[in-house]
């Protein structure tokens, strides 16, 4: 029979463009009427399912609307034509406990349709697809509105008690998203990526090893009209004349946490042991190799 069940609606009206006109006044550029429903059943005591359906919506903002920014030979100039986006998501899970509630395994599922989404594309300027930028011709591109597009994923995770002191947690999350009408794939969908970690905590001393990995993005993943995932700073692979994707990549860390007083603890960080070398996913920036840091929180 049924044990507990719990529903969430919610429905608000959000105001979120305001722009200020010469003579000072306020006008209001984009509404929208966003709904949540959420509902989560507990058939018996160690299975829980949860769902959720809800709307989402953003405005363009400043950077949006209004940057001027050159990168790669491609300038972005302000589109005032530019619309908000729409979200529609549906989402559900799955929770089955374990050794009297201590311990758990889920999985979450989720689904996002994006309508007028915005993308940065060939733009024209006074007629003109390119422009003269300090000196050099760039060509012309601003943000515009779409179609529709999707993102899809899901995440599982886990907890374990192995016992008193000794516990781990786990988790993997795989995401994809691409454009309806254009078929491309859209910016900023990371690669599958998770977390590994096993601790230990008794009286003062709080301990323990994690593993942090991102999996392989291949280069026909990534969103190659936008450049904002820095493909080309990926390694490049000259005998198929193409660049490589974004390379798998793990660390392994540890933290250690002294309660030395009642009112002081004291943190250590060793991050990245096996001192790899990766960028994160859309990074053209190196991620820091070993290091260690200490910190002291005192509350009072």
């Amino acid at each position: 029979g049924l044990r507990l069940t719990n529903t969430v609606l919610n429905a608000k009206w959000i105001d979120t463009t305001y722009i200020t006109l010469p003579d000072n006044s306020i006008h209001l550029m984009n509404t929208a009427l966003t709904a949540t429903v959420g509902y989560t059943y507990r058939p018996k005591e160690s299975w829980q399912l949860n769902g959720v359906l809800s709307s989402g919506f953003r405005s363009p903002n400043i950077d949006d609307i209004g940057k001027v920014r050159e990168k790669n030979g491609d300038v972005t100039v302000p589109n005032a034509d530019l619309e908000p986006e729409f979200a529609y998501n549906f989402e559900a899970g799955v929770l089955k406990y374990f050794d009297e509630r201590r311990s758990y395994l889920g999985f979450t599922t989720y689904y996002t349709l994006l309508n007028n989404y915005i993308i940065r594309a060939p733009f024209e300027l006074n007629g003109s697809s390119t422009i003269i930028y300090d000196g050099e011709e760039a060509n012309v591109v601003a943000n515009v509105n779409k179609g529709n597009a999707y993102i899809v994923g899901g995440t599982l995770n886990f907890k374990g008690t192995l016992t008193n002191t000794w516990s781990t947690r786990a988790s993997v999350t795989y995401t994809r998203g691409a454009a309806y009408d254009t078929k491309e794939q859209l910016s900023s969908i990371p690669p599958l990526f998770g977390t590994l970690e096993l601790n230990y905590a008794k009286n003062r001393v709080e301990t323990g090893f994690n593993v942090r990995f991102n999996g392989r993005k291949k280069a026909s993943d990534y969103n190659v009209s936008e450049g904002i995932d820095n493909l080309n700073q990926t390694p490049y692979l000259e005998d198929e004349d193409d660049f490589y994707g974004s390379p798998a990549w793990y660390t392994v860390n540890m933290y250690m946490r002294l309660k030395t007083s009642k009112n002081i603890d004291f943190l250590i960080n060793l991050d990245n042991i096996m001192d790899h070398h990766y960028k994160e996913f859309a990074s053209a920036i190196s991620a820091p190799g070993r290091n260690i840091s200490f910190t002291l929180i005192g509350s009072f």
